[in-house]
């Protein structure tokens, strides 16, 4: 196909990576609810490998692979709310729930209008889902939430940009911010685990 030749001359040839290629990747990863949970995180990963390897050869700018909770970024720090307000009502969910969560259906509204759909998201969470959440959880998320709001304002150039569309950076925000939730519950199921034993 015309496209693997294009990403087999990034790699063999050093050329830049194509920004159309970029483009349709992040579209595809702007609509998660389609997806199965396996094909999700394998579309997560390549799309934000491919905004990597597109802002080092067009920006000359690294975007890490671990979560940056500073990084001055609006639409990265947006993706990381996104994050947190689908983990908040996941954690609230049933082991066998299939329901997307809000943060999830809401998702291309997000993009389009982050101030809008936050605080759409955040009454539902507030009105329906913190009540279920234990008082140490809900303050941690309460405090998360806070931190990253600071983080976003500081990130602002202008007032104005606040609530403007997003780029594709919000899509690494979102995967490392993912990642970092699960990965701290399962190393503290682990240390529980341990002082059981």
């Amino acid at each position: 196909a015309p496209q693997m030749q294009r990403l087999l001359s990034c790699r063999i040839d050093q050329a830049v990576f194509p920004l159309d290629i970029m483009q349709a990747l992040v579209t595809r990863a702007g609509n998660l609810q389609i997806y199965t949970k396996t094909n999700r995180n394998r579309l997560l990963c390549i799309a934000c490998a491919a905004i990597r390897k597109y802002y080092i050869d067009h920006k000359k700018e690294e975007l890490e692979l671990v979560l940056e909770p500073e990084r001055k970024d609006r639409s990265y720090q947006w993706g990381r709310l996104l994050a947190v307000m689908e983990k908040i009502e996941r954690d609230t969910y049933d082991p066998d729930e299939k329901r997307e969560p809000n943060a999830i259906r809401m998702q291309s509204v997000f993009v389009k209008r982050p101030g809008y759909a936050f605080m759409v998201i955040m009454e539902q969470l507030k009105n329906a889902y913190y009540p279920r959440l234990h008082v140490g959880l809900r303050t941690k998320y309460e405090r998360l939430i806070s931190e990253i709001m600071e983080q976003l304002h500081l990130s602002l150039e202008d007032p104005e940009d606040y609530g403007k569309p997003l780029t594709e950076s919000y899509l690494p925000g979102y995967y490392l911010q993912k990642s970092a939730l699960y990965t701290k519950k399962e190393n503290e199921e682990t240390e529980e685990h341990t002082d059981e034993v």
